[in-house]
């Protein structure tokens, strides 16, 4: 999509060698961070606060993506990819990708993300689920294929109540982002990341 985007924008005298170099090449990381509780399936008020918080903010959504001229390649990496070779000694969460931007910010979690794939990183973008559920809504909500047994998560404390039927879907934006977050009812998190392609492929 943007790499179309950005050949519309190639002079059209230019020779086929001048519009290759012209041409975007570069990767940033996209990542999904949790919900900030301040006490227990309490929502903060300010979803960007670092301290007060209940429990830690991991990036359990993580898709690398590669933009070479038109093409656009996107890799998701699974929330619990060990960093490096696994350390019996540590803690295994604090060796997973998902906790090295609460450990060490977004700078963590690109060298972790480099480190894992072996690819330089660009650029990064950090959403959390309010800002993804506005963009939704500013592109006019999301499409989707719900899986035949449909979906429902129900968590009162959290204030969710996902009911689902099987089929295309159209959704809002906040019911969209809670169709990327959710793993209940689709086995784990490849079901996480088999909605989250569904939904880049649709956009």
């Amino acid at each position: 999509m943007w790499g179309g985007a950005a050949l519309l924008t190639l002079s059209g005298s230019g020779s086929a060698t001048d519009e290759a170099q012209q041409r975007p090449e570069f990767t940033f990381l996209l990542a999904g961070r949790d919900v900030a509780y301040c006490g227990y399936h309490l929502r903060c008020e300010d979803q960007t606060q670092r301290e007060g918080l209940y429990q830690e903010i991991n990036t359990d959504t993580l898709m690398l993506v590669r933009v070479s001229g038109p093409k656009v390649d996107v890799l998701n990496i699974p929330r619990d990819t060990n960093v490096g070779d696994y350390d019996p000694e540590q803690p295994a969460a604090s060796q997973k990708i998902n906790s090295q931007y609460w450990q060490g910010g977004p700078q963590a979690l690109v060298r972790g993300v480099e480190r894992i794939t072996g690819s330089a990183v660009n650029a990064y973008v950090v959403l959390n689920e309010d800002y993804v559920a506005e963009l939704i809504d500013a592109l006019g909500g999301l499409t989707v294929t719900v899986p035949p047994e449909g979906i429902q998560w129900v968590d009162n404390a959290a204030g969710i109540n996902l009911d689902l039927p099987p089929g295309e879907q159209h959704l809002d934006g906040r019911t969209a982002a809670l169709y990327l977050r959710v793993r209940k009812g689709v086995g784990d998190d490849w079901g996480r990341i088999d909605h989250q392609k569904q939904a880049s492929h649709n956009c």
